[in-house]
């Protein structure tokens, strides 16, 4: 102890005693060299160790990313006098009749870990009964000295007589750091369907909300970048339905509690497919409904050959599928003949589209005997109508249920297990 007494005018032990305080003495030992005197040298490290004093003080709990207001108030240390390249500190408060001051223990604890730094076993050992606040506190502290190329040097007393030292050359401060920094790293891809947000090359960022809801959002991949770069690359407005595949980068640092996910949009489709499972399932539902309602004949006249809920669900999905690509996805496995045919059928002003439209709320049920006259001609004449539309659109609904039948056979044999080639 006293290896830096040549700095100050007394040792570290000696000015802990004279002071009543605790004192600690640091040097700094560049790898070309001591240090030029400045103190900006010193003042960012002198902060970054006040930090980890303060952490070794058990009443810091972790969700407080400041150190309470007594744990400043009992741990925090001054710099009473700078030397050629080195610096002193001591205590803010005194010590009480057993020699001891309110920073005594974090100091001490400070100088301990520090010793334990130069063996990576002791080191690891240590920061497992570390709180994550200390281990933040002290990459940091380690990291600052390594910027400035120094080894280092320090000395801590209490005024009761206890001291410690510690000497740390820059590989041991390099393992130290790397040891606390250990990371793990995972890369997964998959591929989302929903809605491209944003897309900007210049930045290079994208957002895309999922089918689901969930929101995507990283940077674009160089290929990505560079592609839609060029101007003359068709980008359609935005926002616009498309299938994207992401990389997903997972980075974690345990001794931390730190966890980094960067996600990379590496493929975009704007024009991609419907699902063919999904569309299987939805052409199933309406083509049940379909067959319920033309298979009425009880009840014909109430019950036209299609509702207008299923008529307008078939609508909705052939749309779909004719703005999805002819080439991708359900359209791409289905006969492009039964698409395009479905979907003519299903047009406003034909027969189909014309009795899933008309309305039958003038209709008269059996027992409404009551009625007036004048509601009864007008049930007549609504019954005579829909007896005309459902003629005219009987052809149609045959033909209607036939290319849905192709559709989902199409769409089963797509979706059913590929039997293994034992060639």
């Amino acid at each position: 102890m006293g290896k830096l007494s040549g700095y100050f005018e007394n040792t570290t032990e000696v000015e802990a005693g004279n002071s009543g305080r605790d004192v600690i003495s640091l040097y700094l030992t560049a790898a070309d060299g001591p240090h030029e005197e400045d103190g900006r040298d010193t003042d960012e490290l002198v902060a970054a160790l006040q930090a980890v004093i303060y952490s070794l003080d058990e009443r810091w709990k972790r969700g407080s990313r400041k150190p309470p207001a007594s744990i400043v108030a009992d741990n925090t240390f001054k710099i009473r006098e700078r030397g050629d390249h080195a610096v002193r500190l001591a205590s803010q408060g005194t010590a009480d009749l057993f020699g001891v001051t309110s920073a005594t223990r974090a100091a001490g604890s400070m100088v301990r870990l520090l010793g334990d730094t130069g063996d990576l076993k002791a080191l690891q050992e240590r920061l497992g009964k570390l709180s994550l606040i200390t281990a933040a506190a002290y990459e940091h502290f380690l990291r600052v000295l390594l910027d400035q190329s120094a080894s280092v040097s320090i000395e801590w007393a209490a005024p009761g007589g206890e001291r410690n030292s510690v000497d740390l050359s820059m590989c041991q401060l390099q393992a130290g750091c790397g040891l606390i920094n250990e990371t793990t790293e995972s890369a997964d891809r998959f591929r989302v369907k929903g809605s491209l947000i944003l897309l900007n090359p210049a930045r290079r960022i994208f957002r895309m909300e999922s089918e689901d809801g969930r929101l995507y959002k990283g940077k674009l991949s160089d290929a990505l970048r560079l592609q839609y770069s060029f101007k003359e690359v068709n980008v359609p407005a935005l926002p616009v339905r498309a299938e994207g595949l992401i990389e997903r980068q997972t980075v974690v640092k345990p001794r931390l509690d730190v966890k980094t996910v960067t996600d990379t949009l590496v493929e975009i489709d704007m024009h991609p497919g419907l699902d063919v499972g999904e569309t299987l399932y939805s052409l199933k539902e309406l083509y049940g409904g379909l067959a319920v309602s033309a298979g009425r004949e009880t009840e014909y006249m109430a019950h036209p050959g299609i509702s207008m809920e299923d008529y307008s669900g078939l609508a909705e999905l052939l749309d779909q599928l004719m703005d999805s690509s002819p080439l991708k996805g359900a359209r791409g496995v289905m006969d492009a003949a039964d698409v395009s045919a479905v979907y003519e059928l299903l047009a406003q002003g034909r027969p189909i589209g014309r009795l899933a439209q008309f309305d039958t709320h003038s209709l008269l049920a059996d027992d409404d005997y009551d009625r007036s006259p004048a509601e009864r001609a007008a049930s007549q004449k609504t019954a005579a109508e829909l007896m005309r539309l459902t003629a005219a659109a009987y052809s149609d609904i045959g033909q209607l249920q036939k290319r849905l039948s192709r559709m989902i056979r199409a769409l089963e044999e797509a979706e059913a297990p590929q039997e293994p080639d034992n060639a």
